[in-house]
């Protein structure tokens, strides 16, 4: 169902786009092959359109709280990946939004805004204003919820959101 979504979105969309999977890049040619994916299957089309905004969706968080905690698995092979997607979203100028799942806490933030923040710090990247990132709820979180995204390409920041509770209790039964 929800691959069924984001291909209806990606179809009548400009700018929105879901990633094949990105595993973390540890090498120079594992960036290469992500900035090809990222630049040129998904900011340069946007580019070219004319596109308000870019969407990106991936599994990773890589701003996972607890991944950088003592004993987590560390977040550092994203670095490289956190890099390219802050100098393509800086070159493209105009909003990009980032949903993630991986921790599925919900939350929404801009993590590299402030390079002095925790989350900027991580990966060290330049302020990254217009880059806003979601993680998606966990199915077994409660109450559980979905996620509505409004794409309104004459409303300011162009995307907006809201959660939306469909079971109280996943635990004991949800339609």
């Amino acid at each position: 169902m929800i691959k069924k979504m984001l291909k209806a979105a990606e179809e009548s969309v400009t700018g929105f786009t879901t990633m094949r999977k990105i595993e973390p890049v540890a090498t120079l040619g594992a960036l290469k092959r992500v900035r090809e994916q990222v630049a040129d299957e998904k900011f340069k089309p946007a580019e070219q359109e004319g596109a308000k905004a870019v969407v990106i969706a991936l599994q990773a968080d890589m701003w996972d709280p607890a991944a950088v905690a003592a004993g987590g698995d560390g977040l550092g092979n994203y670095t490289l990946f956190v890099h390219e997607l802050a100098a393509l979203s800086l070159h493209f100028g105009r909003p990009v939004l980032l949903l993630n799942g991986d921790s599925h806490v919900f939350g929404a933030d801009r993590p590299l805004a402030d390079p002095a923040s925790p989350s900027g710090r991580i990966h060290g990247t330049p302020a990254v204003p217009n880059l806003t990132r979601i993680t998606v709820q966990g199915s077994t979180s409660a109450p559980a919820e979905w996620l509505r995204l409004t794409i309104d390409p004459h409303a300011p920041g162009v995307v907006s959101w809201e959660n939306v509770v469909y079971c109280n209790n996943p635990a004991v039964s949800c339609p």
